[in-house]
């Protein structure tokens, strides 16, 4: 699977959800401190690449996605 057909998979939701977890991911990776946010920002993120996948499973059936 190449990088353009994992971008339509995912939708535009999926992406900044991606962008999200990465960023969730890093912020606890690096500082202890700021765990809290970290988690908040993972599950955001999770929340938004399973709208996305969600949304595009309905455009792929011939349904208008939620999203």
């Amino acid at each position: 699977m190449d990088i353009d057909a994992v971008r339509e998979w995912l939708g535009s939701c999926g992406e900044y959800g991606a962008l999200a977890l990465l960023a969730g991911v890093l912020v606890v990776a690096t500082r202890d401190k700021r765990i809290a946010a970290g988690v908040a920002t993972v599950v955001v993120g999770l929340g938004l690449i399973a709208g996305g996948l969600v949304d595009t499973a309905l455009e792929k059936m011939g349904m208008k996605g939620a999203l």
